[in-house]
């Protein structure tokens, strides 16, 4: 199934993800969140951060498709992605919690509005490169991903069957351009078609 283009859903799975993540953040200690997450130079506080405004861009661009408008993820780009992914992550474990948590409702509150609506607008693109009825998918990607990201037990064996039968081509197309030189390109190719072993040394660039 392609969730991209079946918001429904996508939008179901994700208002599962969100609360299987908010029940493991809620258990957090003012230490852990402060303690470093899998991802470089960030902590837990910054991943739950961004999966905060992740939310809240998302609610953006829905919302206006509701109501005709085509508009961005992030009003400013990612500057303003930047700082307030920074700025937030300094808050107080209290109020990185309580932001997840009303950011993950209101943009599950949007689901239903666009639900009842029939996701209108959906080819909206915001300025991106999927419409505005992608973003209940991408979303599930967002909170999957950095859920695994957070390094507290979560891993990709607790991904859904669902997500992963829509990600893993999608995350398959990118790697051509991911890797660097012709040969490792040849001997993945050669790999996936069963004619020889996987290279150890083949480098895939972070996604």
């Amino acid at each position: 199934m392609n969730l991209e283009s079946n918001p429904e859903r996508a939008s179901q799975l994700c208002s599962e993800a969100q609360a299987r993540l908010m029940s493991r953040a809620e258990r957090l200690t003012e230490r852990e969140i402060r303690s470093p997450s899998l991802l470089p130079g960030w902590t837990i506080g910054h991943v739950l951060t961004h999966l905060a405004r992740n939310a809240d861009a998302h609610a953006r661009r829905l919302f206006g498709a509701l109501n005709g408008q085509d508009v961005p993820k992030y009003v400013s780009g990612e500057d303003q992605r930047r700082r307030e992914i920074e700025d937030g992550a300094e808050r107080s474990f209290n109020e990185i919690i309580a932001d997840l948590g009303t950011s993950m409702s209101h943009l599950e509150e949007v689901f239903v509005l666009s639900a009842a609506a029939g996701w209108p607008n959906g080819h909206f693109l915001g300025g991106g490169h999927y419409g505005a009825a992608g973003c209940p998918a991408h979303r599930l990607r967002e909170v999957e991903m950095h859920h695994v990201d957070l390094g507290l037990g979560y891993t990709p064996l607790d991904w859904p069957d669902e997500y992963v039968a829509w990600d893993l081509p999608v995350l398959l197309s990118t790697v051509p351009e991911r890797i660097g030189s012709s040969a490792e390109r040849r001997s993945f190719m050669a790999w996936l078609a069963g004619r020889g072993p996987l290279d150890a040394e083949i480098t895939v660039a972070p996604w």
